[in-house]
């Protein structure tokens, strides 16, 4: 008489799981980090924090001159744009189902939560320049990581195209 035995169950996840998880926590990590650079160069414009600001002005029309504030200086625009950029790749890695208008409401929301900060603690003029450039920003990261997710994804094999003789 034979007797079968079932091998046992694998001990832990496989090791693709493993590694998985050790990506998301240095991906989770290096957001974090991100997230104290953004912080800082936003609030401080990456010097040392000096607590007690007293520049507070806000400045409602985007892109334009007002009383309080000259025009927004092209590069100052397209730092704000680039500051957010790798913003819209991590959101677009930790919440791949979401829609682009909801990143943009989170990428909205972010920064206007600095521009609030900035305000409350007198760290600067209060811009939406910078909210638009933000989200945009955001937005550029979340559309780059879904094009390069696109083209990486494995083609399906092309269809052969059926011609009248075939059918004939």
């Amino acid at each position: 008489m034979t007797r079968v035995v079932d091998a046992p169950p694998p001990v832990g996840r496989p090791v693709q799981d493993r590694w998985r998880g050790v990506l998301m926590a240095a991906l989770v990590a290096l957001f974090a980090g991100y997230l104290v650079l953004l912080a800082w160069a936003v609030l401080w414009k990456l010097h040392l924090p000096d607590p007690g600001g007293d520049l507070r002005a806000v400045k409602l029309v985007p892109f334009v001159p007002t009383a309080d504030a000259g025009a927004s200086a092209v590069r100052e625009v397209i730092a704000n744009v680039g500051l957010f950029v790798p913003f819209g790749l991590y959101l677009g890695v930790f919440a791949p189902a979401w829609r682009w208008w909801r990143r943009a409401g989170v990428f909205a929301a972010s920064s206007l939560a600095l521009e609030v900060v900035q305000f409350v603690f007198g760290l600067g003029i209060s811009d939406v320049t910078d909210v638009v450039a933000n989200t945009a920003g955001g937005l550029i990261g979340t559309g780059l990581l879904a094009v390069t997710s696109r083209r990486s994804r494995p083609q399906a094999p092309p269809r052969r195209a059926r011609c009248r003789r075939d059918l004939v």
